[in-house]
């Protein structure tokens, strides 16, 4: 079976067993935290929490980051691991630029380190460019475009409207100097599941962790991971400075000369590798 590691940003893509848990139609739920007592008056609460992480990132003016996102697991041919270092800027209304490099140990050594892939919007073209095929794609750039552009895990982040979601908080902690909320996420059985397979997929459940943190000064996440039996993924936001001066000129990628254009469809995009458009 040929190693597929998970896209950067999309921590349980791969986790068929627990899949069917995300999806659904019932809104989340924090009757987790009643369990708890009454909170004092101004307290936060888990849900709320993600509410405003996700608010946070609405109406940034400028962000830049690395994000490294490592990968484990047990694949058929044995155990592998991927590293996922993901440079970013970004700019509003419309300028962005993203680097993605892997590295893959065990069986995915030498596997997915060509899959680096390099996104820039200068404001009036976004390029999408395949490092090690030397291939690229071009559109017009959008008048505007979101940070979730450049941010992917943003996209798959379970949030406030998540089916089959419960949220709780976790103990405070501290990450890389910055004070954090620890937000431990449950997955629920649908209700609506059939009646053989709620079983089935209380079992898997058991098998899964969440939890990810988040900055208690700004509201955004600071790291996240997932652990489903034998296979983890975390992701670790380093440096990551809001809302700075940052020069349009960072935005200057140039394609090498021997830069060919993909005929069809656009380059194949390695894990992580941002895409154009609007969030899920």
């Amino acid at each position: 079976m040929p190693i597929r590691p998970t896209a950067v940003g999309k921590p349980w893509a791969r986790t068929r067993t627990v899949r069917p848990v995300l999806v659904g139609s019932t809104l989340l739920i924090a009757s987790l935290l009643i369990a708890s007592g009454p909170r004092p008056a101004g307290a936060e609460d888990a849900a709320g929490i993600v509410t405003k992480m996700f608010d946070s990132y609405k109406n940034i003016k400028t962000y830049e980051a690395t994000i490294v996102t490592n990968q484990s697991g047990k694949a058929k041919e044995g155990q592998f691991g991927v590293m996922a270092t993901q440079n970013i800027r970004f700019k509003a209304p419309n300028l962005a630029y993203s680097e993605v490099k892997q590295v893959g140990s065990g069986v995915a050594k030498g596997k997915v380190e060509a899959n680096g892939v390099i996104l820039n919007c200068d404001g009036k073209t976004v390029i999408q460019y395949l490092v090690s095929k030397k291939m690229y794609r071009k559109q017009a750039a959008p008048p505007t475009l979101s940070i979730y552009a450049v941010l992917a895990f943003l996209k798959v982040l379970p949030g406030p409207k998540t089916p089959n979601i419960q949220f709780a908080l976790g103990a405070p902690t501290t990450v890389s100097g910055h004070a954090a909320y620890t937000i431990l996420v449950k997955p629920q059985v649908p209700k609506d599941a059939p009646a053989d397979q709620k079983q089935k997929i209380a079992d898997a459940i058991k098998k899964v962790s969440i939890k990810f943190t988040v900055d208690k000064s700004n509201y955004h996440m600071l790291t996240f991971k997932q652990v489903n039996g034998p296979s983890s993924v975390d992701i670790d936001v380093h440096e990551h400075v809001i809302n700075s001066a940052l020069a349009a000129n960072a935005f200057g990628f140039k394609l090498p000369a021997d830069a060919k254009e993909a005929p069809a469809a656009p380059p194949a995009s390695g894990a992580g590798a941002p895409q154009i458009g609007a969030p899920h």
